[in-house]
């Protein structure tokens, strides 16, 4: 699709929705193959791709976990609290079959206290991959903005 020539249309709004949701598939199956992500992950049903107002923004939204999950936590860090630990238990359908809920998200917390959680680091691999796809398909929408420009300008009338 060519360029609109309005300077105040977002260039990634000429790409259309289907380059959208192409980035949005890139960042899942990076999340998936990298991070080891369930497919039907609350992180992974987060990203989503939407052009600003501004002339040139792409903004790139997730859920607000994103950057911990890619970092992990560090050992001795402030504990989770254990009412998260015990929903996260339950949303997951954990059975404890030695100990209650409650002691296991005890136990879980201690452990991460203790240990950190190792991160899957995917956030270098994301802004690579994302950044590579957007500068082909900007490019390739400039050159045919150009070539369609100097068609219209040799065009013998």
């Amino acid at each position: 699709m060519a360029v609109d020539g309005n300077r105040n249309v977002n260039l990634f709004t000429n790409l259309g929705r289907e380059f959208l949701k192409e980035l949005q598939l890139i960042v899942q199956q990076i999340l998936i193959q990298k991070g080891q992500q369930e497919r039907n992950s609350d992180l992974l049903q987060s990203v989503e791709f939407t052009p600003e107002n501004s002339r040139d923004s792409l903004y790139m939204y997730v859920n607000n976990y994103y950057r911990y999950v890619s970092k992990g936590r560090r050992p001795k860090m402030k504990k989770i609290p254990i009412t998260a630990l015990i929903t996260w238990i339950k949303k997951k359908r954990i059975t404890p079959t030695k100990y209650s809920t409650n002691q296991l998200a005890f136990a879980l917390q201690n452990s991460i206290y203790r240990n950190g959680i190792r991160g899957k680091n995917f956030i270098e691999l994301v802004e690579e991959t994302v950044l590579d796809k957007v500068e082909t398909e900007v490019a390739n929408d400039l050159e045919l903005y150009i070539a369609d420009s100097l068609f219209t300008t040799f065009t013998v009338k």
